[in-house]
């Protein structure tokens, strides 16, 4: 008896030999073998003698949430299908999941779902998310930094540049402390080589190095003399 626990509707096998605890109070009666062969971190885990008396029932706790723990075995089970993740900030939870149960598999899937989300974003050109994540672009560039996802990092700088500019505002303060200088500075330096580009491109089109009217071009800027 498990008390007011419920187990997960979906994973519940009958033959499962080991009980996980989601944080929240989900259970999930699931299969050690399946675990072991995706995660070195359960299997180390089940290489390590019970305690004596624990039964094969006794739950095993888990840090996570129980939408964390539902999606990472959506994952390792192969007939369960692949799990969606639609926002930035449920790939944060999976992705840190992923890597404390060292299950590499699900980092590359997080990793695609991410690049979709942001992908989709650009195509849309819209600042909110399906889910109306606020900041979206800023929490993903910051995922991305932190698991090196280049290809998802260069798409999050584009829109912070194109909505944002050079301006820390596209970030959560939370998303901010996981950036480092050095990514925040790289973000910094990606917006001023565009805005070359951009002064490059305008000198061409006007052939000009000074002109009368909206703007003065100067050599490293151009200023725009209404907006200031």
């Amino acid at each position: 008896d498990h008390g007011a626990s419920q187990f997960h509707p979906q994973f519940n096998y009958p033959d499962g030999d080991i009980v996980l605890s989601s944080k929240d109070g989900t259970l999930f009666r699931v299969h050690s073998t399946l675990l072991k062969f995706a995660s070195s971190f359960f299997r180390q885990m089940f290489e390590m003698p019970r305690e004596l008396g624990e039964g094969a029932d006794e739950p095993i706790p888990l840090e996570e949430p129980a939408k964390v723990i539902a999606c990472l075995l959506q994952f390792i089970y192969p007939s369960e299908g692949i799990p969606e993740i639609r926002s930035a900030s449920f790939a944060w939870e999976m992705s840190l999941a992923a890597d404390k149960y060292d299950i590499p598999r699900v980092l590359d899937m997080v990793h695609h779902a991410v690049f979709n989300i942001q992908n989709k974003r650009e195509r849309q050109g819209t600042e909110e998310s399906e889910d109306s994540e606020p900041k979206a672009a800023g929490k993903i560039y910051a995922l991305a930094c932190r698991w090196k996802w280049e290809d998802v990092a260069e798409l999050a700088a584009l829109e912070i540049i194109r909505k944002w500019g050079a301006s820390v505002r596209a970030f959560s303060p939370q998303d901010l402390q996981q950036l480092s200088g050095n990514n925040l500075a790289r973000l910094f330096r990606y917006h001023e080589l565009r805005l070359d580009h951009v002064i490059q491109a305008f000198r061409e089109v006007i052939g000009l190095e000074e002109f009368n009217g909206h703007g003065i071009a100067f050599d490293d800027y151009f200023f725009c003399c209404e907006c200031g």
